[in-house]
């Protein structure tokens, strides 16, 4: 038998507040994995694709595609630390208005 964990004790990302036993979140893992080895192979194609139609093109797409997923990345992390922030503000708000309150 499986021991059924939630979301907080298993250490999982994904929706807040949901709690999700250890086979729902193997079972998300699973399909992440299935919709990226899919991605992969979509990406390996058009690769394959764009290499036929326009072989002297391939490079200038491929480097920008490398500045993309760069581009892409850093916009990760500063849309984390923005997030962090807007947490941060939202707390303190919030502790303002109990001060002003009280």
């Amino acid at each position: 038998t499986r021991v059924k964990r939630t979301r907080s004790s298993a250490g999982a990302t994904g929706t807040k507040g949901a709690n999700l036993t250890l086979r729902d979140q193997e079972k998300h893992i699973d399909n992440l994995k299935k919709e990226n080895f899919n991605i992969k192979l979509r990406v390996h194609f058009l690769e394959e694709r764009l290499a036929q139609l326009a072989p002297d093109q391939i490079d200038a797409a491929l480097k920008q595609n490398i500045n993309l997923k760069i581009e892409v990345q850093q916009r990760g992390i500063e849309l984390k630390k923005l997030k962090k922030l807007v947490i941060e503000l939202e707390r303190e708000l919030e502790r303002l208005q109990r001060v002003g309150a009280g």
